[in-house]
C-alpha cells in the first residue's frame, strides 16, 4: 500500500522528466484547501492532489472545487487502490495519473491528460490567480508594463488594475516567470515590517495585562509536556532522509558533470540544480524539526519558568509600544515568516501562533489560523470593541 511520503519524491521526478521546464511548489494555500502541489510552467498553473491508498474521498469535493478557482490544469495521483473508481469523484477535465509498486520501484501511468479548466479563464478566476503573488512581484509586472506604482493601494486594488491593462494572455506567461524566480529565502524581505510590528504589539500588549496568570498557566503547559511526551526515536527516519539527501548531493555532482562535458544547455542545468537544491533544503528542515522537537522535550522545565518569570518582571510600556530588544529576546524564540501568514513560537508557549495582517499601515485586521490562538483573537476583539483600542504601526491608543 502507498503512502503520500512514498509517493511525492519519485513524482517530482516524474514530473521534471514530463515537463522538462518546471518549478514545483508544495503545500500552497488554495481558498479553503491546500493543494499539495503546485506545478509552475512557462504559461499555466498545475494543480496536484495526491489520493494515495492510505487517503478517502472525504474532503476531495472541497477540494476540487478549490482547485478549480486557481490553477489552469488540474491532475489527481491516486494509488491503485483508487484506480477504478477515481472518475466518479472529479470533472471530467481533471487528469488522471496511478502510482504503483513494481520491486521496489515507483511508477506512473497516465490514464487521463487534463484539459483546460475554463472556468479559470474568467475575471474572478484570474483575480486568484493573481492573487498567488506577493507584492513585489506584483510590483515587477507592474513596471514591467509601465504601470503606475500604487504604493499606498491593496494588494486587490492593484490586482484589478494589473487585469484590465494587461492582455491575459501575457498575463499568464508573467504570472508563471515571476513564480520561476521567487527566491523563498529571502522571503523575510518581501513581507512588509509593518505587519511584524502589529502582530509583536498585540502579544505583548496581552502578555501583560496578567502576568500571574500567565506564569501559573505556564508551568502547568511546561509539566504537562514533560510528563505526557517522550523523547522520540527519529533514527530509523533520519538515516532515510540522510539517504535521501546523499541522492540529490549525487545529482548535483553528475549535473555538473553533465554541463562540464556540455550534453545539457546551461538553462537545463540552472533549472535542474534548483529543484535537486530545493529537495537538499526540505529535507535539511525536515532534520531540523525533528532535532528541535526533541531538544525542547528534554530541555529543563525550571529553566524556562526562570525565563518567563524574569520576562514578566521587566518594564515594557505598551502604550508607546517601544519594546526593548532584551524582552523580544526572551519572549520569542523564532518567527517565521511564511509568504502568507507568519508563525509565533514563543518561549512560554508549546503552541505556536499563526497569524496573517490583512489590510495597509493605518487599517488593519490581525487574523488567527488553526490552532487555539483564534479563541485568544476572538477575546481581544471584543476587547477592542468594549474599549475602544486602536492597534496601529507604532503604537498602542486606548
Amino acid at each position: 500500500m502507498l503512502k503520500d511520503k512514498d509517493i511525492r519524491e519519485p513524482l517530482f521526478d516524474f514530473f521534471d522528466e514530463k515537463f522538462g521546464k518546471v518549478r514545483i511548489i508544495e503545500e500552497k494555500q488554495i481558498a479553503k484547501s491546500r493543494a499539495d502541489v503546485m506545478l509552475v510552467l512557462e504559461e499555466t498553473l498545475v494543480g496536484v492532489e495526491i489520493k494515495s491508498d492510505a487517503d478517502t474521498y472525504t474532503r476531495l469535493a472541497r477540494q476540487i472545487k478549490d482547485y478549480n478557482k486557481f490553477f489552469d490544469y488540474n491532475y489527481v495521483v491516486v494509488g491503485s487502490s483508487h484506480s477504478k473508481h477515481i472518475d466518479e469523484h472529479i470533472r471530467e477535465y481533471w487528469g488522471i495519473i496511478v502510482a504503483t509498486e513494481d520491486e521496489g520501484d515507483i511508477k506512473f501511468q497516465i490514464l487521463r491528460e487534463p484539459g483546460i479548466n475554463k472556468r479559470a479563464q474568467k475575471t474572478y478566476k484570474m483575480k486568484r490567480k493573481l492573487s498567488i503573488l506577493w507584492r513585489p512581484e506584483l510590483a515587477r509586472i507592474q513596471e514591467i508594463n509601465n504601470m503606475p506604482k500604487y504604493k499606498q493601494k491593496s494588494k486587490d486594488f492593484v490586482i484589478t488594475k494589473i487585469m484590465e491593462k494587461v492582455p491575459w494572455e501575457l498575463l499568464h506567461k508573467q504570472i508563471s516567470e515571476e513564480l520561476f524566480q521567487r527566491d523563498y529565502n529571502t522571503i523575510g524581505d518581501v513581507i512588509q515590517e509593518w505587519k511584524l510590528k502589529i502582530v509583536a504589539h498585540w502579544l505583548f500588549n496581552d502578555l501583560w495585562k496578567e502576568r500571574d496568570k500567565i506564569i501559573n498557566r505556564a508551568i502547568e503547559m511546561l509539566n504537562a509536556t514533560i510528563k505526557d511526551e517522550n523523547v522520540v526515536d527519529y533514527t530509523d527516519e533520519v538515516k532515510e532522509l540522510n539517504k535521501k539527501r546523499k541522492k540529490y548531493e549525487e545529482k548535483l555532482s553528475n549535473l555538473v558533470e553533465l554541463r562540464v562535458e556540455g550534453d545539457i544547455s546551461k538553462e537545463v542545468y540552472e533549472e535542474k540544480k534548483g529543484v535537486f537544491k530545493k529537495q537538499i533544503e526540505y529535507i535539511d528542515s525536515e532534520l531540523l524539526k525533528r532535532d528541535v522537537k526533541n531538544s525542547a522535550i528534554v530541555s529543563n522545565v525550571k529553566t524556562k519558568i526562570q525565563l518567563l518569570t524574569d520576562l514578566l518582571e521587566k518594564k515594557y510600556d505598551v502604550i508607546s509600544g517601544d519594546i526593548p530588544e532584551d524582552i523580544v529576546e526572551t519572549f520569542i524564540d523564532q518567527i517565521v515568516v511564511h509568504d502568507d501568514y507568519f508563525e509565533w513560537r514563543l518561549r512560554t508557549s508549546t503552541e505556536p501562533v499563526l497569524c496573517k495582517v490583512e489590510g495597509n499601515e493605518k487599517d488593519n485586521t490581525i487574523i488567527f489560523l488553526e490552532n487555539d490562538s483564534h479563541k485568544v483573537a476572538a477575546q481581544y476583539r471584543q476587547l477592542l470593541r468594549t474599549s475602544n483600542t486602536l492597534i496601529s504601526e507604532r503604537n498602542i491608543i486606548t
